[in-house]
């Protein structure tokens, strides 16, 4: 890639979110491409020296006073942070003037509250009777085995081969985490 002016984020925004669709992560591609829409909403044109604490907080408060949440915020200023670091390593703004972290600006973080079912609940669901055969007792079926994986993620269910079972255990890396692997 040749320099870039740091004098406006978008074409980074453009070419990073294009490398994730090469890379087939469109559902990452698409978050991207709506943080990116609604910081061009916010201010039409923004360079890397607009990125500031200052900036970041005046987003922050223009978002809330548009009824979105902290958990919008943080995804859409984390996508930010990702294309101010991409151009960092393209050599186009230097690390001195990074707006996030502490003493700067932190990134809200949304509140996960986790709700169990409860035993009574896992128990209505086991002894529910659907139809053999019909989508809802494959449903139970997938739903039981997600439950008994510790919460395995349905499409990783639907990746699963048999090379996937080693004797009583079930081994495989997860899809959102096989770039590591």
């Amino acid at each position: 890639m040749r320099l870039k002016d740091a004098s406006n984020i978008f074409p980074f925004f453009e070419e990073y979110i294009e490398s994730l669709v090469k890379e087939d992560r469109v559902k990452t591609a698409i978050s991207y491409r709506n943080s990116m829409n609604s910081f061009k909403t916010f201010s039409t044109k923004i360079s890397f020296y607009d990125i500031t604490s200052d900036f970041l907080k005046k987003y922050h408060k223009w978002m809330m006073a548009h009824g979105n949440l902290e958990t919008t915020i943080g995804i859409y200023v984390r996508s930010l942070r990702a294309i101010y670091n991409y151009g960092i390593s393209k050599g186009t703004i230097n690390d001195k003037e990074y707006p996030f972290g502490k003493g700067k600006y932190v990134i809200p973080g949304g509140r996960n509250i986790k709700k169990a079912l409860t035993l009574e609940e896992v128990a209505r669901i086991y002894n529910y009777q659907p139809v053999k055969g019909t989508s809802a007792d494959k449903a139970k079926d997938f739903w039981f085995l997600s439950y008994f994986c510790n919460g395995i993620n349905f499409k990783d269910i639907a990746l699963l081969k048999n090379k996937n079972i080693d004797g009583d255990m079930l081994r495989f890396v997860r899809q959102k985490n096989k770039e590591h692997y």
